[in-house]
């Protein structure tokens, strides 16, 4: 029971943050009196007010004198907590994971080119070919090892741990991408041999096909996922 006290404001927060990022409370809104929703929440004062002031610190919210407690006009962008908080409490923000990963990765890929050892290099053409060739049962775990390993052998922490961050989210996109894939067998048969043509531009130091490797294979699931989305196929 007293863990459940202690945790009670992180919930209570995670309740309201919820409620902002699904819009319940769109930005601008301002919050019902302190009265009101600890009653409809079936929570304290306190705990409701400490949840109310982790979110100011968080961005979402914003107090003014005289005006009450307001959700902030941009909770996204103003949002200042751990990023894959954010990816957890904003589902809408999912959708955005393919754009974020290629953002990413072009860069991760020219500088995997440059600073990747020789040992590495042939790792990653090992992991391309193992991956590929057992690509009809989508081996998850090997297709997140090998961009992960892009990431690490950039030389760059930063991508590096951004990439790794989106944890379950990246694990997630892999799935969306590779059922995105299967669903288009036409497609799938010219695309089979998707990751080696990445490994090799790293392999003989292309940073620029390199670039165009990794492009090439988001910009296909974006367009298979966005004919996914608008129901051009089922």
């Amino acid at each position: 029971m007293p863990d459940l006290l202690q945790r009670l404001p992180e919930l209570v927060m995670k309740s309201l943050e919820q409620k902002i990022f699904e819009g319940d409370w769109p930005p601008g809104t301002r919050l019902p009196p302190e009265r009101q929703l600890s009653k409809d929440m079936d929570v304290s004062r306190n705990s409701l007010r400490d949840a109310i002031q982790r979110l100011v610190s968080r961005g979402l919210l914003e107090t003014r004198q005289g005006s009450g407690t307001r959700v902030v006009e941009h909770p996204e962008t103003s949002y200042q907590g751990k990023m894959e908080d954010l990816l957890i409490s904003c589902p809408s923000l999912h959708k955005n994971t393919l754009d974020f990963r290629l953002l990413l990765e072009s860069e991760a890929v020219k500088l995997a080119t440059l600073y990747a050892t020789e040992a590495q290099k042939t790792e990653l053409v090992e992991l391309a070919i193992a991956l590929d060739k057992t690509f009809d049962n989508i081996d998850i775990e090997k297709d997140q090892q090998f961009h992960l390993k892009i990431a690490e052998y950039s030389g760059n922490p930063l991508i590096f741990h951004s990439l790794k961050q989106l944890g379950n989210l990246l694990t997630e996109s892999i799935i969306d991408n590779t059922s995105a894939l299967f669903a288009r067998p036409e497609v799938l048969r010219h695309h089979r041999k998707r990751h080696l043509p990445i490994a090799r531009a790293i392999q003989f130091g292309h940073c620029q096909r390199a670039a165009e490797a990794i492009k090439d294979h988001f910009v296909l699931f974006q367009d298979l996922l966005r004919d996914k989305q608008t129901g051009k196929y089922e």
